[in-house]
């Protein structure tokens, strides 16, 4: 039996993904060019109309500068990095000793006023004859300060005993979560997302060139009409 393969009377069979191909071409040249117009409307229109053009394609390079945004890669993770533990306030290191105040003259029993001498332990009088006759004491409040600076050292050791373990369990996972990251970038819907991204950078180049466009045929306009 022969079969006739001549091509059919209404032309020849388009298949469904050609036919989609040469649609979608068509309509992303079509979104290309459709600010073009509009901008070039300022020659022609005037007042309100001109500044309407300018919102248009700045709505428009806005809108694809959001979905540029929103296609965008997750970023690489970071790779885990030490960190140091901090330790807590410490009050400011008192002195090791303080003086003994006496409130009497150790060499003539007079009763002391002023501050110096007190600690000095003598009277203005017997200071010129016999010198200050100073006497230490170790300050308890020095021993608080160690306490307290004790206590912030054990502290600041947990916490970095802490951190040091989260390092080895973030940089034991790590190996793991990369490879997901890059089996992600190569999967059908990164490679998707990465092409749709493309074209809307692309649309908001030509949104942004076709608004400088209008704005310079505005000023332009303007140039023009204050010379006539």
């Amino acid at each position: 039996m022969n079969v006739d393969v001549t091509t059919p009377p209404h032309g020849p069979e388009i298949s469904p993904s050609g036919a989609t191909s040469r649609s979608a071409t068509a309509g992303r040249w079509l979104l290309l060019a459709g600010p073009g117009p509009i901008a070039v409307s300022p020659l022609v229109l005037s007042g309100g109309w001109i500044v309407a053009v300018v919102i248009i394609c700045v709505v428009w390079s806005s809108v694809f500068a959001g979905r540029a945004l929103s296609l965008r890669n997750p970023r690489r993770p970071r790779r885990p990095r030490p960190r140091r533990a901090t330790m807590p306030y410490v009050r400011r290191q008192p002195p090791l000793q303080v003086p003994i105040l006496a409130t009497r003259c150790v060499i003539c029993g007079r009763p002391l006023t002023s501050r110096q001498s007190m600690i000095a332990r003598v009277g203005t009088t017997c200071i010129r004859r016999y010198g200050p006759q100073r006497a230490w004491q170790d300050n308890p409040d020095h021993q608080r300060w160690l306490v307290e600076r004790t206590v912030a050292q054990a502290i600041r050791a947990a916490e970095q005993e802490r951190l040091d373990v989260e390092l080895a369990q973030a940089t034991a996972d790590y190996p793991a979560i990369e490879q997901a990251w890059l089996a992600e970038l190569a999967s059908p819907p990164a490679v998707l997302r990465r092409s749709r991204r493309r074209v809307a950078l692309l649309h908001l180049a030509v949104g942004v060139a076709w608004t400088i466009l209008a704005l310079v045929l505005i000023a332009t306009s303007s140039i023009l009409a204050t010379y006539r």
